[in-house]
C-alpha cells in the first residue's frame, strides 16, 4: 500500500503543483515520472526486504514465527538456487 500511496503524491506534486502536464500538453511527464519513482521505491523494499509492520493483534490462524524469505539482494547472488 505504500508504493500505491507514494506514487500517487509523486504524481500529484507532479502534476499540480510542478505543472509538468501544463508544460507538456499531455499528462504522460508527470505519469511516467511518478511510475519510475513507484517502480524504484518498490524494488529498493524488495531488494532490502522492508517489511509492512505485523498487527499487534494477529490471527490465531498466524501461529509461531513467520517463515524467513530472502531478500532480492540475495536472489541476485551468482549459484544461487530455490529452496524446496
Amino acid at each position: 500500500m505504500g508504493t500505491a500511496v507514494l506514487t500517487s503524491i509523486a504524481y500529484l506534486v507532479l502534476a499540480q503543483w510542478l505543472h509538468l502536464n501544463d508544460l507538456t500538453g499531455n499528462m504522460w511527464t508527470a505519469t511516467l515520472i511518478a511510475f519510475a519513482i513507484g517502480f524504484c521505491f518498490r524494488v529498493a523494499a524488495t531488494w532490502f526486504k522492508w517489511e509492512e509492520p505485523m498487527p499487534r493483534l494477529p490471527s490465531k490462524l498466524f501461529q509461531g514465527e513467520p517463515e524467513r524469505r530472502e531478500s532480492l539482494e540475495e536472489k541476485m547472488q551468482p549459484g544461487w538456487e530455490p529452496e524446496e
